[in-house]
């Protein structure tokens, strides 16, 4: 399978930049575990180390892609994923050094290289988030026979399975996050740190605090959004709760309805404030509950059901 990945980012025409060409069979060994991660994170700071040592200090967006790439297909296998992790956060702790045993530092965020990695965030984003999402939601056939909410039922779209590979990667971006924030956390760079803990609220928000349109693209969204928000609760609901606990990114202001134009969504429905809370994991542990018994796919309404189990676990455990 990764043989095959490699072929088709070989005849990517916007990934054929000589470091990156001698890039990708690296992380390839690490996803079939042929290269321990560190060696690996060793192997690409080499590659890459001319360039920068000769003052182009631009961050690697080509090697950000491959990683993308890369969390986009072997994302579901969490062993592989833990090893992508493992080799970024290796990545993180090396520094290159100029003809005087100076660090290089990057031209994009100002620390030394390799520590923030340089625009990992950036094209991670890019790469999961944004238009993408909107577009997957877009087109659609409804089944004939099926109704949600007194509405026909989203069938397939266009029968090219594009909202089942759209969606697989929407939610493999949110488990690596997941998975960064319990494997690295805090221990790692601080720029990535952020960014998973934003991916988690963004995430979660847009998942739980929208009411469901009664229409087809209601149950699209929703469909979309409740698994990868339930592996959030899953995999790093103890870490998410602690900061609501501590009102990470709260600043004591009301939260903004930024309104929607989006037809799959029907208002905005969580009043309380900016950032995490207890009062927010409280509505979205509610939230769980209310979608769980709605007439969705079978395996949905489980995994929303299992997530609102879940924080309440949490919330003895940590009490």
């Amino acid at each position: 399978m990764a043989q095959n990945w490699v072929s088709q980012l070989s005849n990517d025409r916007y990934l054929q930049g000589p470091e990156t060409q001698k890039a990708v069979p690296v992380i390839r060994e690490v996803v079939e575990n042929e290269r321990a991660p560190a060696l690996a994170a060793s192997d690409i700071a080499s590659i890459h180390e001319s360039r920068i040592r000769n003052g182009d200090t631009s961050p690697p967006l080509e090697l950000w892609r491959v990683f993308c790439s890369a969390i986009d297909r072997f994302g579901g296998e969490l062993e592989t994923l833990d090893r992508l992790i493992e080799l970024l956060r290796c990545l993180s702790e090396l520094d290159v050094l100029d003809a005087n045993g100076l660090a290089v530092h990057s031209t994009m965020n100002g620390d030394t290289f390799w520590r923030q990695l340089p625009g990992f965030s950036i094209a991670f984003r890019d790469a999961f988030t944004g238009e993408f999402i909107h577009q997957i939601m877009q087109t659609y056939i409804v089944g004939p026979n099926d109704l949600y909410l007194g509405v026909p039922y989203v069938d397939e779209i266009e029968n090219d399975g594009k909202f089942e590979e759209e969606t697989r990667r929407f939610y493999n971006a949110n488990i690596f996050q997941a998975r960064w924030i319990i494997n690295v956390g805090q221990a790692g760079p601080r720029r990535e740190w952020g960014s998973a803990v934003n991916f988690a609220l963004w995430h979660l928000s847009d998942a739980l605090e929208y009411g469901i349109a009664r229409s087809p693209m209601g149950l699209r969204r929703t469909e979309l959004y409740i698994p990868q928000a339930a592996q959030w609760i899953q995999i790093a609901g103890t870490v998410i709760y602690k900061l609501c606990r501590d009102r990470e990114k709260n600043t004591g202001e009301a939260v903004i309805d930024i309104g929607s134009t989006d037809k799959a969504v029907d208002g905005f429905l969580f009043r309380g404030e900016e950032g995490f809370s207890i009062e927010r994991w409280a509505f979205w542990k509610e939230r769980f509950s209310q979608i769980a018994g709605l007439n969705l796919k079978p395996h949905v309404s489980q995994l929303a059901n299992a997530a609102a189990q879940r924080m309440v676990e949490i919330e003895i455990s940590c009490s």
